[in-house]
């Protein structure tokens, strides 16, 4: 077992080549001694650095921050981080692996599974009561489905509603 890389202490080593308190000091940012970190500090003048996900050199603004990382940015871009926290949230909620709902994607050709409109952003739509995967969904249209609790009766008495009111509506 190794011990901690702070001058007169022996303490196991917990990460970094540092204690547990003295990792935990580093980690808040705060003087832990002299000690030999296992990473060095990457270069303060850096402005671009490269993504470990995409492997795409990017500006350092592409990148979350993050204490704990030698660099201090994140080691996957914004953009690699989203898809893999929106893939393994669709994975989580309703069982759908990314490359089905990319399938799902080009075969509704940007376009929602309901109104039919253009969409730059389709969301999962489900039903709330067996959790199946129906389609996607512009955002209204999964809004609506979503507010009517997937009612037909109560969306056809909508309609009606609608149809008796049409001219008032036009005016």
């Amino acid at each position: 077992m190794s011990h901690c890389s702070v001058d007169e202490c022996s303490r196991p080593t917990l990460a970094r080549g540092l204690c547990q308190l003295h990792y935990a000091r580093w980690h808040r940012g705060s003087d832990v001694g002299p000690a030999k970190l296992l990473r060095t500090p990457g270069d303060p003048n850096a402005t671009e650095k490269a993504c470990t996900s995409c492997e795409v050199v990017k500006p350092l603004r592409d990148f979350f921050n993050d204490r704990r990382n030698a660099t201090g940015k994140m080691s996957q871009c914004k953009a690699c981080m989203g898809a893999k926290i929106k893939g393994s949230r669709r994975l989580r909620l309703y069982g759908l692996p990314p490359e089905q709902y990319e399938e799902m994607e080009r075969a509704h050709k940007g376009r929602c599974g309901c109104c039919g409109e253009a969409s730059p952003k389709l969301v999962v739509d489900h039903c709330h009561r067996s959790g199946k995967v129906r389609a996607l969904l512009c955002d209204r249209c999964n809004r609506l489905l979503g507010v009517a609790d997937d009612d037909l009766a109560l969306l056809k008495k909508a309609i009606r509603f609608l149809r008796r009111h049409q001219d008032a509506t036009e005016e």
